[in-house]
Formats: structure tokens, sequence, C-alpha cells
């Protein structure tokens, strides 16, 4: 009985045969909303592929921090991690699987070890225990952990079925925008509220995409006052911030960025950076509806008094926008 089984294997194994895996040129942009299948760090994600230019990016929303027991925890859901990998290569196996790899080493500017690797099953040929989702995704995290003094390794793993193919070589292909910098034309105004914001209340925004010029108003709040103290009830005047020489990129998704910075820390100033982002025309699935025009206004100065830099940050956003001149 035992060698009968051993000879049956002997003559149905040359029948099988396996091709190693196999570099191709995968030109497929696609996007997927990502679900974890292995990771306790994120909640959800998306990805961007784009296999014509190598180019890899996950956009991750992280869990919300655990509250120790018997304490009270502000719940503020934490921000999205982007990470975003290029020179990306393709490979396929004989079942047809095309396995998507990019890595960035940080390692030399203390910075981590990323690596991201793609799996499209939408081609597989081959029998699976399990039914196979149509993306697969592993985002690994290496870096050194100066407070425990040793090198940490995350693996993420991610999967979905929710996948949109933005370009495919050789089927009928939808234009894509090219990411990069643009002639950006516009002249807007647009009044905004703070997005928890500790400094300011409201403002307003005025751009001149023909001159390069950001120019912000904004409205600071009122100073508090301490609990039981008497305070004048004076509410602060607004101030306007007004910079010359932005520039505009655009996204594979459609959305402008407007940015411009003027550093005068040399010379015992303070570094000013506005940024617009313009959300007009994107393409991309979001985790939640975005506002037409988003404005991040950032300085850094260093503070004397207490003897350290300081760096603030303060977002707004808005649907109230009006175009002036239309972008040309």
């Amino acid at each position: 009985m035992f060698s009968k089984i051993i000879l049956s294997a002997a003559l149905i194994a040359p029948s099988l045969s396996f091709s190693a895996s196999s570099s191709i040129e995968y030109n497929t942009v696609l996007d997927a909303k990502l679900s974890p299948s292995h990771t306790e760090s994120f909640t959800e994600g998306q990805l961007h592929l784009d296999g014509v230019q190598g180019l890899i990016k996950l956009v991750l929303q992280p869990v919300m921090p655990k509250c120790a027991e018997g304490m009270a925890c502000i719940q503020m859901i934490p921000s999205t991690q982007e990470i975003e990998v290029e020179g990306a290569v393709a490979t396929v196996d004989h079942c047809g699987i095309v396995t998507i790899a990019a890595t960035r080493d940080d390692r030399a500017f203390d910075g981590p070890l990323v690596s991201i690797k793609v799996r499209d099953n939408s081609k597989n040929t081959c029998p699976t225990l399990v039914a196979l989702k149509t993306i697969e995704v592993q985002y690994v995290n290496s870096y050194y952990n100066r407070f425990e003094s040793q090198f940490i390794t995350e693996t993420h793993r991610f999967d979905s079925d929710d996948v949109t193919v933005v370009e495919a070589s050789g089927e009928e292909e939808v234009e894509a925008v090219t990411p990069g910098t643009i002639e950006y034309q516009a002249v807007i105004r647009a009044q905004f509220e703070s997005e928890n914001s500790a400094r300011y209340d409201s403002g307003s925004l005025f751009m001149d995409g023909r001159k390069g010029l950001l120019e912000i108003t904004l409205q600071p709040k009122m100073t508090p006052c301490a609990e039981g103290r008497m305070c004048a009830a004076v509410m602060p005047s607004p101030f306007t911030v007004s910079l010359e020489g932005a520039t505009s990129t655009v996204d594979h998704c459609g959305i402008v960025t407007t940015s411009v910075m003027k550093d005068q820390r040399p010379v015992d100033g303070a570094m000013t950076k506005i940024t617009v982002r313009h959300n007009q025309n994107n393409t991309c699935p979001t985790f939640r509806a975005l506002k037409a025009v988003e404005v991040v206004y950032e300085r850094a100065y260093y503070n004397r008094i207490e003897g350290k830099s300081v760096s603030e940050i303060d977002n707004f956003e808005t649907d109230t926008v009006a175009f002036i001149k239309p972008r040309d």
C-alpha cells in the first residue's frame, strides 16, 4: 500500500511545473479602501498605487489611544498618517499574482526603514484554501527606539475588495492627473472657521495665483480669565499676514496645494508659512467629506523668555469660497 502511494506521487510530480517570479511592467494606477487584516495600530486606510511612476502611497487612520482604567481622557481621533515610497518594482508568479514592492531607508538620517508590498490577486489562477481579497498590503516600519535603546520592527497587513482602477494598460483609460508643479491662476476670497485652534476663532483668506500672493487675516481668541477673577472683556484686534512668492502643485487626486514660506529666524525673527489646499477637484475617496478649501498657518520662533524654540500650527477650513477669477 505504502509503495503504491510513493509510485503514484512519482508519476504525478513530473506533470506539475512552476515558473519562478519574473519582473514585469505594471502600468496600472489604482485606489483602494483598506481594512486591517493583521494590525492593532490602525482602523482603516487608503492605498494609491501608481505602477506607471512606481509610486505606492498609504494613508492610515491610527486607533484611538487607550485610556487607563479609572482615568478621564480626552477622546480625540489621531491624525491620519501618510506613507509614500517611490521606486516600486513589480513581479508576477506562476499563478498570475502580481507583487509590487518598494523600500525607503532613512536610517542614515535617524529615520525609519519603510517597506510596502502590494499583492494584486485579481488575475490569480491557482486554487487557494480561502478566498483571496483583490488587494493585499503589507506595511513594515523599522526604526531605532532611543527610549528603549533597541530596534523596533512593526508589521501591519491590510486587504481590500473595494478597488478602483484609475488607469490600466491595454484597457480603456481614464484621464489621470499628472502630479507636479502647475500655474494656478485663481483669485479667490474665503471666510473660514478655526479647526481645533487654541489661538484663533476665525479668519479670511485672499489668494492671487497670478501674483503668487497669499494673505490671511486672523481673529485671535479672547484672553482667558482665571476662575474667580475679574477681567476686562476686550476682544483682540485681528491682524493680517501677507506673503508673496507662492507656488502651486497638484497631486494625483486633483487636489491643488498652494504654499509660501518666509524665514526670518536668521535675523532673530520668525518663520512663517501659509499652505492652502484646494479640494474642489478631488477625485479620490476620503475618510470624511473635505471642505472646499483648507488653510494651514505655521509659525516657528525662538522664545528668549523660556529659552527654547516654539512651533505653532493652526488649521482652518471652509466651503465659503468666492472665485474672483476662475482658473485658466
